[in-house]
């Protein structure tokens, strides 16, 4: 049952693509995160976590600091408001399905499974874009939720790059198609982010690959650029140049006016901050018909403080440091699903800049937190050999060879589980 809600997690992210598709009232996507909070809860306990414990092999501690600082922020909220409780726990949840999957998922053969279930979701996102692109949904009074969309294209595009180079043809046309659904959403940070993943990938055995993926990229990113589609997104002319785009001279949607008044309001209360939630009834102020601040470390900042800013980019440069030592030491499968980890922790942190991807736990976050929680679970199951590999400080070669019941030995784990 803990695998299955497991294999949910990103089939429920390609499933979350439609606007105004409302049960009892709500709308369709609250009741999947409900269940995945409530179930998430029940599995925790059923699988004996136990604070100090062992069996949890995701390192969480400044992830536990981040959470109980935000958490705390309700106390300060004027006024506080269920809309507030409930950013908290979208924020927060993320920690509690990869806390599930570092519990459950037990060996290679699991994993990999859980990373193939991520084909499923292109292929749902893949549904989605093309009903929304011949007007199917505007047909059936629908409409497609295009960021959140475009956010999960990305994580599923880090999934198909992570088998790269050892695959070559797959995970590059896994990518393209990605890239495809971005395109035809008009989607232009998530084209972005996608377009940096070939660059960022951390698998490359040398200086050149890296560089001819660059030059690539730059080639794929200009020729996007000035596309008819893609101009008519960035300009209200219809047509610009890159140096516009440097000098700020482009369609920005209301964001680089509402942020300066968001900037100055931040200010005063610049140390801790109006308290979580706080930004979704001050920015319809400074910005008609919106409640999304669209940038991440500015949300932070206006409702979290200086310190929650500390906080989540000491968490974030954590994790990426700790899930890039993990890349280096596994092998196989657990490698791909670190380098997955990996690269999704990067494009999160660039897509914050114009985006809500912190909160955004259905689409992303929660997905992304079952790739690290369920890599640990992996790479942590055999504690004596662990020590063993520490203590010698080598790698176990990998081996492809049908995964036994119990699980493999593939490379050693963080230091808490040593």
């Amino acid at each position: 049952m803990g695998f299955l809600y497991l294999l949910c997690v990103p089939i429920c992210a390609g499933l979350g693509t439609i606007e105004k598709l409302d049960i009892a009232g709500f709308h369709y996507t609250g009741w999947m995160w409900l269940f995945f909070l409530a179930a998430g809860g029940v599995l925790l306990i059923r699988e004996g976590f136990r604070w100090g414990g062992r069996r949890l092999r995701m390192p969480w501690g400044l992830w536990l600091l981040w959470a109980a600082y935000l958490w705390s922020s309700l106390c300060w909220c004027e006024p506080l408001e269920w809309r507030n409780v409930q950013d908290a726990v979208q924020i927060t949840m993320p920690l509690l399905v990869g806390a599930v999957a570092s519990l459950v998922v037990r060996s290679e053969e699991q994993l990999d499974r859980l990373l193939r279930v991520f084909v499923l979701t292109a292929i749902l996102l893949g549904l989605c874009s093309v009903g929304a692109y011949f007007g199917l949904f505007a047909a059936l009074n629908m409409k497609l939720l295009a960021r959140p969309l475009g956010l999960t294209a990305c994580l599923v595009g880090c999934v198909f790059m992570a088998r790269f180079p050892v695959q070559r043809v797959v995970p590059l046309l896994g990518w393209g198609l990605c890239m495809v659904f971005t395109v035809m959403t008009g989607s232009r940070m998530a084209t972005l982010a996608l377009l940096c993943i070939p660059i960022l990938h951390p698998l490359y055995r040398s200086a050149w690959p890296r560089i001819a993926a660059i030059l690539t990229i730059a080639a794929l990113g200009a020729a996007l650029f000035y596309s008819p589609f893609f101009q008519n997104r960035f300009f209200y002319e219809g047509s610009g140049t890159l140096a516009d785009v440097a000098e700020g001279d482009f369609l920005s949607f209301g964001r680089f006016e509402a942020w300066p008044d968001i900037w100055d309001e931040a200010w005063r209360r610049p140390y801790f901050g109006a308290g979580v939630g706080s930004a979704y009834n001050f920015v319809p102020i400074v910005w008609e018909g919106m409640h999304q601040v669209h940038n991440d470390y500015l949300r932070v900042g206006f409702e979290l403080g200086l310190v929650g800013v500390a906080l989540l980019v000491c968490a974030l440069l954590w994790q990426v440091w700790r899930v890039w030592g993990q890349v280096r030491r596994s092998t196989g499968v657990v490698r791909t699903a670190f380098a997955a980890a990996l690269l999704g922790f990067l494009l999160l942190a660039i897509t914050s800049c114009t985006d809500n991807t912190l909160g955004y736990n259905l689409w992303y976050m929660d997905p992304l937190f079952v790739l690290l929680g369920a890599a640990y679970g992996v790479a942590g199951r055999d504690p004596a050999w662990s020590v063993a590999s520490a203590q010698s400080g080598a790698a176990t070669p990998h081996v492809e060879t049908k995964p036994p019941l119990v699980a493999s030995r593939i490379g050693p784990p963080c230091k808490e589980t040593a």
